[in-house]
């Protein structure tokens, strides 16, 4: 079970799960989302000798179209949109040329130039399926979007950027949250080995479903305080500004947590894990101003820890089991789906039918999955059957 950050995103729990029966990982990824947005630039630490704020990319991942994953992106972007002045935040479409992203962030009028350092340029971006994102992305008439993206992330102090039609486009203090949706057949398909090793795919935080609890036939929406109580938090949340301090016991219980789970040795795992390692000082920060503090301490690292474990033990399930970036990578993904799909089980014939590869390629492959604790093997009426070692 994904575990509450904070008073505030169970509150923003209860609110949404009376509207949705949609997982409640992908509530709780949607508070993350819609926190950060609503902190942007006006909240930061330091941290290796510049601002860190607490951006948060995030893709709800669900094996089917039925999870309400544009449900929760859809709830999101409304309460962003009934909470901050429109003036203060940049709505991006769901779907946009790079021209068109530029144009959203840099010919924005109506905020205010004293404030500009706390609200230029910060945009929210909601895109109901991500895999039509990365598509669009790779088009040529979107050639260095993802490059534009990439630097956005860690909201540096300008980007600038030339277009053959429109120009140059400055971004002054740029910062963007996105909270977006796919399938992991959708993913699979338009995904990269590229989109991994330009540092462009691990800056996302990927949430899968699990197992829904909850079903909702008809959900009643008729409670509107609940709402606009929740919304009225949520402006207060906003309303916060200036840099957080940690103190000593925290920094040395993220040392700790750092030294604890290293980076892998496998180069796409470790691109994920890296920028885990630095989600966890977000979710602190998160966790601290939505209590209303100024310091990050020890007891907020301790409060945001099963969180982190939980998001952060996705990412081996999702690098080594779900990701595809070679042919190789996607019959490993084919035969683990199969065996999901098929009662978890499956005979060398049933593989090989599905795989149609060549006996002694699949032999190989096998044999690496049973050393990597995937799968195991069991005689049946002396047959031998291939099973998952987990069981989801």
């Amino acid at each position: 079970m994904f575990p509450s950050l904070c008073p505030l995103d169970q509150r923003f729990f209860d609110v949404m799960s009376k509207r949705t029966d949609a997982p409640d990982q992908f509530i709780h990824a949607t508070f993350l989302a819609v926190a950060s947005t609503l902190l942007g630039r006006k909240v930061w630490i330091t941290f290796a000798g510049r601002r860190m704020y607490t951006t948060m990319w995030i893709v709800l991942l669900g094996r089917s179209s039925n999870l309400r994953k544009t449900t929760c992106i859809e709830f999101g972007r409304s309460l962003v949109e009934s909470t901050v002045e429109a003036e203060k935040l940049v709505i991006l479409p769901q779907s946009c040329s790079f021209e068109a992203f530029l144009e959203a962030f840099a010919n924005r009028i109506g905020y205010d130039e004293a404030q500009s350092d706390l609200y230029a340029h910060t945009g929210f971006y909601t895109v109901p399926e991500f895999s039509v994102l990365l598509a669009t992305l790779k088009k040529r008439y979107n050639e260095g979007m993802i490059q534009t993206l990439t630097d956005i992330y860690d909201s540096p102090v300008r980007v600038a950027r030339k277009t053959r039609g429109a120009g140059e486009f400055v971004l002054n203090r740029p910062f963007l949250s996105i909270l977006s949706g796919t399938t992991l057949e959708w993913l699979t398909t338009y995904l990269g080995i590229e989109d991994v090793q330009s540092g462009f795919l691990p800056r996302f935080t990927f949430v899968p479903a699990g197992v829904r609890t909850r079903t909702i036939e008809f959900p009643d929406c008729r409670d509107t305080d609940d709402l606009a109580s929740l919304i009225d938090e949520l402006k207060r949340l906003f309303a916060f500004q200036g840099e957080l301090i940690c103190e000593p016991p925290a920094i040395d219980a993220y040392t700790a947590l750092i030294r604890e789970f290293p980076t892998s040795e496998d180069t796409a795992r470790s691109a994920f894990e890296t920028r885990s390692q630095i989600m966890f000082l977000r979710l602190a920060m998160i966790h601290t101003v939505c209590n209303g503090a100024t310091a990050v301490t020890l007891k907020a690292m301790e409060a945001v820890e099963p969180v982190w474990h939980w998001l952060h033990g996705v990412i081996p399930r999702l690098t080594g089991e779900e990701l595809a970036f070679t042919k190789r990578d996607k019959v490993r993904v084919r035969v683990l789906r199969y065996l999901r799909t098929h009662g978890n089980a499956a005979t060398k014939s049933q593989l090989l039918r599905m795989t149609h590869l060549p006996k002694r390629e699949l032999d190989v492959l096998l044999d690496t999955l049973i050393a990597s604790s995937l799968l195991r093997t069991e005689i049946r009426q002396s047959v031998t059957w291939y099973l998952l070692v987990e069981v989801e």
